[in-house]
């Protein structure tokens, strides 16, 4: 639960790109959607168990989008990945991808269709079972009253919050929580790995109050 909230508040990621789908497709982020982007600048795009154990800091984790409820056949936002620095922080997102990798191995030729979040018997979860456990996870540090509050979709919600309140311009915002805005994309879709790293790092260090009526 901590890995993937890690992951979400990082990149935006809606829940249905992490659970499994009625239909049996593959909707959902699996391994292939993993490369590194080392300090150096060399690109490792299927990474081995020894590149995951030599994730240095300056490293970069870059997370490819799967299909999603806003782009069902990856034709806008695919090309754009997520990016996780490699900062050594115990809330880092690269480091919780990294630990999941060191566990969990697995073969080059099973990452497109490996989850990348999965249960103990490496099934993608389900809606009812990540929203249990959030919800188990709140009440046990706010009270049942505050998790009633809350869902996955928080993270998207908070990172959106957290980027307008570092001064990240609304259509990069769109961007990197890849929101369907056509004319935004067109304007914005050269946004490079650096200023992603540069707003969403910002999102990190900052406080904001955002309330919405019906969670008063």
């Amino acid at each position: 639960i901590l890995r993937l909230g890690r992951t979400l508040w990082r990149t935006g990621h809606r829940l249905g790109e992490i659970i499994a789908h009625p239909s049996g497709e593959i909707n959902f982020l699996t391994r292939s959607c993993l490369s590194i982007t080392k300090a150096s600048g060399s690109k490792i795009a299927v990474p081995s168990t020894r590149d995951w154990q030599q994730l240095a800091s300056g490293d970069l984790v870059l997370l490819a989008p799967c299909a999603s409820k806003s782009d069902q056949f990856g034709e806008e936002h695919c090309p754009f990945p997520s990016v996780l620095p490699c900062d050594g922080s115990p809330r880092s997102a690269a480091l919780a991808i990294r630990d999941i990798e060191l566990e969990q191995p697995c073969a080059p030729d099973e990452r497109e269709t490996t989850p990348l979040f999965a249960d103990e018997s490496g099934q993608p979860f389900t809606y009812a079972i990540l929203h249990a456990e959030l919800r188990k996870l709140l009440a046990a540090l706010f009270g049942e009253r505050v998790a009633k509050a809350f869902s996955w979709h928080s993270f998207r919600i908070g990172l959106a919050c957290a980027l307008h309140a570092a001064d990240c311009p609304d259509a990069v915002i769109q961007l990197i929580c890849r929101w369907a805005n056509p004319a935004s994309l067109r304007v914005y879709r050269q946004v490079g790995i650096e200023k992603n790293v540069f707003w969403t790092e910002r999102a990190q260090h900052v406080t904001f109050d955002a309330t919405r009526v019906n969670n008063l």
